[in-house]
């Protein structure tokens, strides 16, 4: 494999079609595409400030790299990808990718990254301001995750989360298909419009909470006292541990919680209420 070591590239496709390369402690800096339909190609403590450096490119691995603001839409139509290690300040990082894992990777400042993207793998994830995270992606695997942005995980399906920290108002809108477990979810209007979303250990927060939604399951799960009006217009059955603050005419099911503070049921409503310890 050749090595290209401590050293700066620029311009324009200057390496268009790499195959078979590694660059260690390389800088490439202005012009676009250096990387363009590059085939197994590693990089390894690299600064990328160049625009959409790895378009088209397969048998991707980076390791302790930076992809700087400047680095717009870095990552796109990717196949076989692994970032371990490494941040991610570039916006439109990630996008049309497909079989990509990311592992203890920073996306500080990477709004509208991850879209449209299948088979995807997350571990050691954090997001400082990642609006509209992952949208249209699907099957998704992700562990030990924070992500902070607004509307995370919209229109994902195929997508299981574990012990982890959502903060985005509007998150999961239009998911299906997903389960989440023991993790912290906090934002307004949270799952509206879900299909088949699995709530397991989770604690919700934010007003107006998994409102529309059909097939909705949470399973001793807790709710914040900011959920205010809960459930409207959905299908659900929710075990609570512990009180909700309000709910609001779901559609039908079953609510079981240990005590709710306001209940607004419509005539119509085919949903039973449980209140007990």
């Amino acid at each position: 494999m050749e090595t290209l070591q401590a050293t700066q590239i620029g311009g324009e496709n200057p390496l268009d079609g790499a195959k078979e390369m590694r660059l260690v402690e390389v800088t490439i800096t202005d012009g676009d595409s250096a990387l363009a339909n590059a085939n197994h190609v590693d990089l390894d403590h690299c600064r990328i400030d160049g625009r959409f450096a790895l378009w088209h490119s397969r048998n991707i691995r980076l390791s302790h790299c930076h992809f700087s603001s400047d680095a717009s839409s870095p990552l796109w139509y990717v196949r076989q990808m692994r970032l371990t290690d490494s941040v991610v300040d570039a916006p439109r990082a990630m996008r049309e990718i497909s079989n990509i894992t990311l592992d203890n990777v920073n996306l500080r400042h990477a709004p509208q990254a991850l879209w449209h993207c299948q088979r995807v793998r997350l571990k050691d994830v954090v997001s400082d301001d990642g609006d509209y995270l992952l949208m249209h992606s699907n099957d998704v695997t992700a562990r030990d995750i924070n992500l902070r942005g607004d509307g995370a995980l919209q229109y994902c399906s195929n997508l299981a989360v574990r012990n982890s920290r959502i903060d985005s108002h509007h998150a999961l809108w239009e998911a299906d298909g997903v389960t989440v477990y023991n993790t912290e979810l906090r934002g307004d209007f949270i799952g509206w419009h879900s299909r088949n979303l699995r709530l397991v250990g989770c604690h919700i927060a934010g007003r107006r909470p998994l409102c529309f939604a059909s097939g909705l399951i949470l399973e001793k799960c807790t709710m914040d006292p900011s959920c205010t009006h809960a459930f409207e217009g959905s299908r659900l059955h929710a075990q609570i541990m512990g009180s909700i603050p309000s709910v609001r005419n779901p559609l039908s099911g079953t609510i079981r919680a240990y005590s709710i503070g306001e209940l607004v049921i419509a005539p119509n409503s085919d949903c039973q209420i449980i209140t007990e310890k």
